[in-house]
């Protein structure tokens, strides 16, 4: 999930860099894919636990 997560993020960020020649800073896209899995995490009951047992969450 986090790997899958990478790689989208980092497609998105090409694009805008190519076609609308803006940049998002690191720890925004970083923080953007921690809450992607985890949000995506939180829907699957055996992933829930461990996401619990983490309890890192970025605000």
């Amino acid at each position: 999930m986090a790997l899958t997560g990478c790689i989208y993020y980092m497609w998105q960020e090409r694009n805008q860099i190519v076609f609308q020649g803006k940049r998002r800073e690191i720890s925004d896209l970083v923080k953007r894919i921690i809450q992607d899995v985890y949000f995506r995490g939180c829907l699957k009951v055996k992933l829930t636990k461990y996401l619990t047992i983490l309890n890192y969450y970025p605000s």
